[in-house]
């Protein structure tokens, strides 16, 4: 990140994907800490978190490196459909 010296700032950022695990009463979000270090240079740290209905932190969640990883997603994702659809069949594991 840094700054044109008149006070407008640009970052070149990669494309990122996050694979959430979305549950019921729980909360999503990718959250963008900016720090400035000097007038020119400055850094951002993105993350992405799944936190409780409280707002308390449970997991932050890490960028996708592969197709697997969102296949591993939408699996359970489908594996949660299922479950619940049922209404008697265990929800299956991390």
């Amino acid at each position: 990140m840094s700054s044109n010296g008149g006070g407008a700032w640009s970052a070149d950022l990669p494309t990122m994907v996050y694979a959430f695990r979305m549950r019921p009463g729980r909360l999503y979000a990718i959250d963008v800490d900016v720090r400035f270090r000097s007038s020119m240079y400055g850094t951002l740290k993105i993350t992405a978190q799944e936190r409780d209905g409280a707002g308390a932190l449970l997991a932050e969640v890490n960028l996708v490196r592969s197709s697997q990883d969102v296949e591993r997603c939408m699996a359970w994702g489908a594996g949660q459909a299922t479950a619940s659809s049922i209404g008697s069949a265990p929800l299956p594991a991390d």
